[in-house]
């Protein structure tokens, strides 16, 4: 699995390609936590993710925890069907998802 990252305003977008099973969820983790050590406002792009391991989607979880702690947020972009369903099953009314990139980005530059 590998993982591209971008800054846009501000902003990492981590964007994860491929499945995300169990083997490579510590993996995950750790990109995740590296970028909690440089931003408070992180995208998780789930374009060219195929699925996603339930290990993967509380890595996610914890890391919002950890950075809106820190008065930061993550929030998804771009999930399938699938794992935007998964995601509202697991934590229900925790995340924000967004149909785009650009979309995700500029709403931790909107007001309120």
């Amino acid at each position: 699995m590998a993982i591209a990252t971008a800054e846009l305003n501000g902003t990492l977008v981590l964007t994860p390609y491929d499945s995300i099973p169990p083997a490579e969820a510590a993996p995950f983790e750790v990109s995740i936590r590296r970028a909690l050590e440089a931003y408070r406002w992180i995208v998780v792009d789930l374009t060219h993710v195929k699925s996603m391991c339930s290990s993967a989607m509380g890595c996610v979880y914890h890391a919002k925890r950890q950075v809106s702690e820190a008065g930061g947020d993550v929030k998804l972009c771009c999930a399938s069907d699938y794992d935007a369903s998964m995601f509202d099953l697991m934590f229900a009314g925790i995340f924000q998802r967004f149909p785009t990139r650009d979309e995700a980005v500029a709403a931790f530059r909107a007001p309120g």
